[in-house]
């Protein structure tokens, strides 16, 4: 038997971990064959959905249940969408399912709340880059 207890609250990470992190099948999040087959279908699955907008354009914030700390579970996620050590789907699906876990706020249509949650369209930082001007533009 799967034990999903350890699934049910964000891990605090080091700083390196939550940057380049290294084992995050089986400690921060299942295994593929262990998630419900509900987040298989990543592409109708909302909490998916959600996880695919946050990998591709990026989140700047959401709503989780309260007693969940939300700067762990950013780190947490985070460290899961970027990590190496497992495919695309499986990413996805992990972390659509601790995103239900966690409870992510959703509307009655089962979309994630966007008067809750901020997306970061371009997914491109504002303002302008500052640095040396190349010669030939002097």
């Amino acid at each position: 038997m799967i034990d999903f207890s350890k699934y049910d609250k964000p891990q605090e990470l080091t700083a390196l971990d939550a940057i380049m992190p290294t084992n995050v099948v089986g400690v921060l999040m299942p295994h593929l064959d262990e998630i419900p087959d509900e987040f298989r279908d990543r592409h109708f699955n909302p909490y998916c959905v959600f996880a695919s907008i946050w990998f591709f354009k990026g989140v700047d914030a959401f709503e989780l249940r309260s007693d969940i700390n939300h700067k762990q579970a950013m780190q947490h996620l985070g460290a899961c969408l970027r990590s190496f050590g497992s495919s695309h789907e499986a990413k996805i699906s992990g972390v659509g399912y601790l995103l239900k876990c966690w409870g992510l706020v959703l509307t009655d249509d089962g979309e994630p709340d966007v008067k809750k949650t901020k997306h970061n369209k371009t997914g491109k930082k504002k303002g302008k880059k500052k640095g040396k001007k190349h010669a030939s533009n002097r």
